[in-house]
């Protein structure tokens, strides 16, 4: 055999090699990536019967309003079956019975309700439950962060629809999971690059059928139906942080105050709850968010604007905030005291007093049970605004007699010279200080 032969041959079993190893890598990237469809439009008007739920298209429809606007029905039907309502049938049976729920006629499929209402209705009667727990805007959002947004949702088992005001399609759970991304199951024929757009996609595909963007995501909660679907989580989740960086502790009656604080999970965090509490465990007030979202600021949410502290009484109160995701409840406890300032009732001062005279003061300062006074503080001071004398006592009671504290006994009045002056006295607790003043006259 020539040099020439042989060099042909192994060229020939190289080649064969190559393309083995390019039929197999296709192959194994189908069964990842790609849905066994038809790539050519489907046969107007030929039925689903024999179609998978994720290969529906709307022109299959034998009623021609469902081909022409029919995706709405046709993504609700492919959400339905693929949560395990497999009765639903197809979307022209779900498109009947529609019509004798009277959400649509047969002449037209605009839908008499509001969105989403279909579908929970059809679950709610075949025992299930549903709900349509979030509209998004994503509407000059980003694509990575819709297509993040949406394995947010996908992993902890929702449901997601996509809408413009001219179409609206359906995420497939179970090919999203396989593809780790969103997969649009489309039930349009894309007339732009002649190719049914039913099959996977690695990234969103925006409509190329109008000039619109999806603007809008849909989330949808939905149990268990048959032997598919249901709401359980496909990712492992954790418990959420919560993170209170600002909160009561001594808080003057009558005053607002701005919570602060953020909370993160891994998962969805459904709902977010602030109550306050009594000393006697009585709730007061309480107010909740639902974020459904990974991260939520406090600052933004109605646990902060809702909560009134401003309207509480004096006394002693709990603030918990929790918040919950499909791996349960995190609870933070923080206990704060509502409180008025001192009260200062001076009953013996000076008006005018000769030189070199004494005086002794009277009165007493009361406070609140909660909120004991800490300190009280009393000055002379001159007609220039300098303190000339100064006296204080450091305690801790709800009361405190004036004639018994340092504030009196150690106020040397026979000892200032003529002239105009001011008495000041102060006395703080937990949540503010108080002052008393009166001018007086030595002669």
């Amino acid at each position: 055999m020539t040099e020439r032969s042989m060099t042909k041959k192994w060229m020939k079993r190289l080649f064969s090699i190559c393309l083995a190893l390019v039929v197999l890598f296709t192959a194994m990237m189908s069964n990842v990536c790609t849905l066994q469809v038809d790539a050519k439009a489907p046969t107007k008007g030929s039925g689903f019967s024999g179609k998978s739920y994720q290969e529906w298209c709307q022109k299959m429809s034998v009623y021609s309003q469902m081909q022409k606007s029919g995706c709405r029905i046709t993504a609700y039907a492919k959400m339905l079956s693929e949560a395990g309502y497999t009765q639903v049938g197809n979307p022209d049976k779900f498109y009947e019975w529609g019509i004798k729920k009277k959400y649509y006629t047969k002449k037209s499929v605009n839908e008499n309700a509001t969105f989403g209402t279909p579908a929970i209705t059809y679950v709610k009667e075949q025992g299930g439950q549903a709900q349509l727990v979030k509209k998004i805007s994503i509407s000059g959002m980003k694509k990575s962060k819709v297509a993040s947004t949406i394995m947010g949702y996908i992993n902890d088992g929702y449901y997601c629809i996509l809408s413009c005001g001219a179409h609206t399609s359906y995420v497939g759970r179970e090919a999203s999971l396989a593809a780790k991304t969103p997969v649009l199951l489309d039930s349009s024929f894309s007339t732009k690059n002649s190719k049914w757009s039913g099959t996977y996609s690695n990234i969103i595909k925006y409509t190329d059928y109008t000039s619109n963007s999806f603007t809008n995501l849909r989330i949808f909660k939905i149990s268990k139906g048959g032997n598919a679907g249901g709401q359980q989580p496909v990712v492992s989740t954790s418990k959420p942080e919560v993170n209170l960086t600002a909160y009561p502790v001594n808080l003057l009656k009558g005053s607002s105050f701005g919570l602060r604080g953020t909370i993160k999970a891994k998962g969805i965090i459904t709902s977010v709850t602030g109550t306050i509490y009594d000393s006697k465990g009585k709730k007061v007030v309480s107010a909740s968010d639902k974020p459904y979202a990974e991260s939520f600021d406090i600052k933004n949410g109605n646990v902060n604007k809702k909560l009134s502290f401003g309207s509480l009484a004096n006394g002693s109160y709990t603030l918990k905030i929790a918040a919950t995701n499909a791996s349960g409840t995190t609870t933070v406890t923080k206990s704060f005291v509502v409180a008025s300032k001192p009260k200062i009732s001076i009953t013996t001062a000076p008006s005018s007093i000769k030189k070199g005279k004494s005086f002794g003061l009277r009165g007493t300062i009361t406070s609140a049970d909660n909120a004991k006074i800490t300190s009280v503080k009393s000055y002379i001071v001159n007609s220039k605004g300098k303190t000339v004398q100064s006296a204080s006592d450091t305690i801790s009671t709800k009361s405190f007699s004036v004639k018994s504290g340092n504030i009196n006994q150690k106020l040397y009045f026979g000892k200032l010279g003529k002239g105009k002056y001011t008495l000041k006295i102060t006395a703080t607790n937990a949540v503010g200080t108080t002052t008393y003043k009166k001018e007086f006259t030595v002669k």
